[in-house]
């Protein structure tokens, strides 16, 4: 008999439909659990059933290295009903004698310390443990990960794990120095929350805004020359693009002035491919989301993962943007062709044999987001907004490409050159599925060497450099992305929990700003302890972390080295701890 392990009970459902004929029990009227076919039986957790939770909770006292598993709803009140999905799962493991045990939660780090932390609280004997990885709670894939289980995933267990203490070892000791350090000066106390990725993450904000205000405009020109052809008016640039110099520009329109006609010198096209983009990742969505549909990050990721709860899409938290090898593409395709919206293109890949292409990258354990196909309606119109935008981004990846015809006419006005570019679609190629992506069509006349042209005007436009631009939520994450602080399922919650704790503020047409609180933060941090904003040392931390999921470096090498780290920067605010506070106190 075998026992599984879902993450949420939504996955659980979906996980014992799948598998065969179920039947759904109830664990004191409050927690649902399923035997199947009287040889399973799918039980779940509720996320995280256990946190990490200092020995010494004791506030003021600092450094605290000691941790233990502690349940959530033993330290948090409000997750108390969290313990009778915990007693659900005694009851079970102990009415049974199991033949496996298997962990079914999700395909990650994240959930596969789930499943360890839970069976090891259970007791389980871990030679029975099997891990169940599944790409989507598709019903063939489902299927699929059940007949082909895996060994328990130690590696990403540990490194999972490792992720978990050093958050807390820096979140909890840099918290609580900085917290002890006002309430000294101002005689009570005020939370100030810091963390290994948020702090410096909060530095790239304050940053961008000391760019800003440091920021002088410098004026600059462009020179136009309009010009008509057939009755049609155009208008062509300057070749050197913006000029700084006033005096290069009155030098032009010196040379240029009385000009009544120009001569064409050249007219050249070539026709352009661009290949359809590869399927989306976490941080591909994310951003095309934003841009296209207006949703935050944070947004994106909750309603991907209920798209991925619900069936309709496979593991969003992925770094793949490859399609993996055992998509059943055909079988996807075909479900999509009895949808009205997609019928036409399915029709087209089926006629003309398409294949999808093989571009991408993989990160070693998932695909890339895909639609699964399963005939659900999205429970929200915001969810159907982002499965359409996957689904034809699926349907894309087996277009040819998009064929553009660039066209360039430079023309000569006593020896100065001006450019005309034009650009028209010849073949519309995956543009045809994918919608969300508009391009411009700029149209002008084909005309041989040497035709002559009246010329109504040459004139210059004087404009001002402007400075960098606010981040907002989706470039904030992209820049965490290249910097490789993070993960693709932490990124956006980090950037929401900046501005919830009031150290950022959102302004429309504006972007993201720091607040008093927050910029004075980094001032702090960067004169009295600037390794806590060290992006550097932030970044090898996150290399260290995935080193250990490849087996390259232990788990305790990793945490005691984010231990040392630490206790460089706890000395620094011991040896400044007044003006630390006196500082913060200020803006509180």
């Amino acid at each position: 008999m075998d026992f599984l392990l879902a993450e949420k009970p939504s996955s659980a459902k979906a996980i014992a439909r799948a598998l065969g004929n179920s039947e759904r029990k109830l664990f004191n009227r409050k927690v649902s659990y399923y035997i199947v076919d009287n040889d399973k039986i799918v039980c779940s957790a509720v996320g995280h059933l256990f946190t990490l939770h200092p020995k010494i909770a004791e506030r003021g006292i600092f450094p605290k290295w000691d941790y233990q598993f502690t349940s959530v709803w033993t330290v948090n009140k409000h997750a108390y009903y969290a313990k009778n999905y915990f007693d659900c799962l005694k009851y079970v493991t102990s009415q049974y004698n199991f033949d496996r045990y298997i962990i079914a939660t999700d395909f990650d780090p994240e959930g596969t310390v789930i499943g360890f932390i839970t069976f090891i609280a259970l007791k389980v004997p871990f030679k029975k443990v099997f891990r169940m990885k599944m790409n989507s709670l598709a019903r063939d894939e489902i299927l699929r990960a059940y007949n082909n289980l895996d060994p328990p995933d130690y590696p990403w267990f540990r490194a999972g794990l490792a992720r978990h203490e050093t958050d807390i070892l820096y979140g909890v000791n840099l918290t609580e120095a900085f917290s002890t350090a006002i309430a000294k000066v101002r005689g009570r106390r005020r939370t100030v929350s810091l963390g290994r990725v948020q702090t410096p993450t909060l530095k790239f904000v304050v940053d961008r805004e000391r760019e800003i205000r440091r920021f002088i405009p410098q004026p600059y020109w462009n020179i136009f020359l309009q010009f008509e052809h057939q009755g049609t008016m155009y208008i062509a640039k300057h070749i050197e693009e913006d000029i700084f110099d006033v005096k290069e520009v009155e030098r032009i329109l010196n040379i240029c002035k009385g000009a009544t006609e120009t001569k064409v010198e050249n007219f050249k096209k070539e026709v352009k491919e661009t290949e359809a983009p590869t399927l989306f990742n976490l941080p591909m969505l994310q951003q095309e989301a934003f841009y296209q549909l207006g949703i935050s990050p944070d947004m994106t990721d909750k309603v991907a993962q209920s798209l991925y709860q619900q069936a309709l899409i496979s593991y969003p938290r992925t770094g793949s943007t490859a399609i993996w090898t055992g998509v059943p593409y055909k079988k996807i395709l075909e479900s999509l062709s009895k949808e009205k919206v997609y019928a036409n293109y399915i029709q087209e890949i089926n006629e003309k044999n398409y294949t999808p292409h093989k571009r991408g990258i993989s990160d070693g354990a998932h695909s890339a987001i895909y639609p699964t196909g399963e005939p659900h309606t999205p429970k929200t119109q915001l969810e159907a907004k982002l499965l359409d935008l996957i689904k034809r981004r699926f349907i894309s990846v087996f277009y040819p490409p998009l064929k553009r015809e660039h066209s360039m006419l430079v023309l000569n006005v006593n020896g100065e050159r001006f450019r005309l570019l034009g650009v028209r679609t010849i073949d519309e190629g995956w543009l045809k599925p994918y919608t969300y992506k508009k391009v411009e069509e700029h149209l002008i006349p084909e005309l041989q060497i040497g035709t002559m042209l009246p010329v109504k005007s040459i004139t210059a436009e004087e404009k001002q450099t402007a400075p960098p631009e606010r981040y907002t939520s989706a470039s904030l994450v992209r820049m965490m992305e290249r910097q490789g602080i993070g993960t693709k399922a932490t990124r956006a919650e980090i950037v929401k929990l900046l501005w919830s704790r009031k150290y950022v503020v959102y302004e429309k047409n504006v972007g993201l700003k720091p607040t008093p609180l927050g910029e004075r933060l980094i001032e702090v941090a960067e004169r009295f302890c600037p390794l806590m904003v060290d992006v550097k040392l932030t970044s090898e931390l996150e290399n260290d972390l995935e080193s250990i999921i490849e087996g390259k470096v232990e788990k305790d090498v990793v945490v005691n080295k984010a231990k040392e780290n630490i206790s460089r920067i706890l000395d620094d605010i011991n040896k400044n701890f007044t003006w630390i506070g006196k500082e913060l106190s200020a803006v509180l």
